[in-house]
């Protein structure tokens, strides 16, 4: 194996529908769903380095930012259950589920599922392809 991976095109080509573009680049289709959009974008992210035998960085640091338990909740929540379900998955009361979800919010700096989902395949808690 090379010491340096071979050089690829790093444009995305942004569409709205089915278009021609020149081979070789990468295209995603805009009026797609928000959730299509966002697996679209870490599929291109992980198989990118995996196409290289690198794996996503996951810094030690970021990996003990959330405890276990929180790991284990943040991964339902990126998936779509709600509240209840996360507790009754977990067999942990609804406002412990509450009280997870606010300090993960903390913790990542954001409310948003989005950029929840995001942090937690980024930190290995989720594989895109569960999504």
């Amino acid at each position: 194996m090379p010491f340096f991976a071979p050089q690829q095109r790093r444009c995305i080509v942004l569409t709205e529908g089915e278009q021609s573009v020149a081979e070789g680049f990468r295209t995603v289709d805009i009026r797609r769903p928000e959730r299509e959009l966002l697996k679209a974008f870490l599929m291109m992210h992980n198989t990118a380095h995996s196409a290289h035998g690198m794996t996503p960085h996951v810094d030690k640091e970021e990996s003990e930012l959330l405890s276990q338990r929180e790991k284990d909740v943040l991964a339902l929540i990126v998936k779509g259950y709600i509240n209840k379900e996360i507790a009754d998955k977990l067999n942990i009361s609804t406002p412990t589920v509450i009280f997870h979800r606010r300090n993960i919010s903390e913790k990542i700096g954001s409310k948003s599922i989005g950029r929840q989902t995001i942090y937690a395949v980024m930190n290995g808690i989720v594989d895109f392809r569960e999504l």
